[in-house]
């Protein structure tokens, strides 16, 4: 069957791992100054008039992590990140040996599920200012374990239904990253009115913690079990339906478990807007309105 341009063209490049990782590299290298200089050009900055003696102890980060705000937050954070991080380190086997897709349509797929990402950001949020943010995010979790069991079902080699399915599923990519930040922000307030003091540096230090240990757990958990179920990640490597049948578990029934964790953390989530403005309107009255 004839497949899309695209397809045709990205074959006969054959891009190796090393080529796509230097596009990365070539793409932080060019983007990185000029992101950089908006924040520091656009993004405002109150700088207060003292600063502490000292830096944050270790006991100022357990005070803050047992706060039942911080510590749902930071648990479905872990589990949220976990998901995708699964399917990244597994993306191209799943696609190639389980789906039938070679490695360049794999790639395309790739750039597809990141399209919906950017896409599906703006429809999140617009739900978030109906339902709250905590909901708007289970209900993105529960969307994305949806999606991620439909791919089991997607025809193998068939890159129309597949760029469609991948499109579909990226949609809910982004949510995790927009609404955990912008509910650690309110937790941050919470922090703020309780303790007397601006704790959202060491927040967001927890939040950098717990995305670099879900994808360190990622890698480690998903080789592991497939090493267990004898899957070997390697090009043109033979591998048994076996192992197959562990590699398709992994990618799905592993991703989808770790968002269901995730949106189970968050269903007694407590600190909804009308709480948030609450605490606003008392950090007004304490401290004087935020400046614009």
């Amino acid at each position: 069957p004839m497949r899309p341009a695209a397809v045709r063209w990205a074959a006969r490049a054959r891009p190796g791992p090393g080529e796509g990782v230097r596009a990365i590299g070539w793409f932080v290298i060019f983007l990185a100054p000029v992101t950089v200089f908006l924040a520091a050009v656009f993004t405002k900055e109150t700088i207060p008039a003292t600063r502490a003696a000292k830096g944050p102890g270790i006991m100022d980060y357990v005070r803050l992590a047992v706060r039942p705000a911080v510590a749902r937050i930071l648990l479905a954070d872990l589990f949220l990140a976990l998901a995708p991080a699964t399917t990244a380190a597994l993306f191209f086997f799943f696609f190639r040996e389980a789906r039938g897709f070679t490695t360049a349509e794999a790639n395309i797929l790739l750039v597809a599920y990141f399209i919906g990402g950017l896409i599906g950001a703006p429809l999140w949020t617009r739900l978030a200012k109906s339902i709250g943010k905590h909901r708007a995010l289970v209900a993105a979790a529960i969307y994305y374990v949806a999606m991620q069991s439909g791919l089991l079902f997607t025809p193998g080699g068939d890159m129309t239904v597949g760029l469609a399915t991948l499109f579909l599923a990226g949609l809910a990519y982004s949510a995790p990253t927009i609404f955990i930040r912008a509910m650690m922000a309110d937790a941050a307030d919470e922090a703020n009115l309780d303790q007397g003091k601006a704790s959202t540096g060491l927040l967001y230090a927890m939040l950098t913690s717990t995305a670099k240990v879900s994808s360190a757990l990622a890698v480690f958990v998903t080789f592991t079990v497939l090493g267990l179920v004898g899957f070997v990640p390697k090009a043109h490597a033979h591998n048994t339906p076996e192992a197959i049948l562990g590699l398709k578990a992994m990618f799905v029934g592993g991703s989808i478990t770790f968002a269901l964790l995730g949106a189970a953390v968050l269903l007694s989530y407590r600190l909804d807007e009308k709480r948030h403005n609450q605490i606003r309107a008392a950090l007004d009255e304490r401290d004087g309105p935020s400046p614009d």
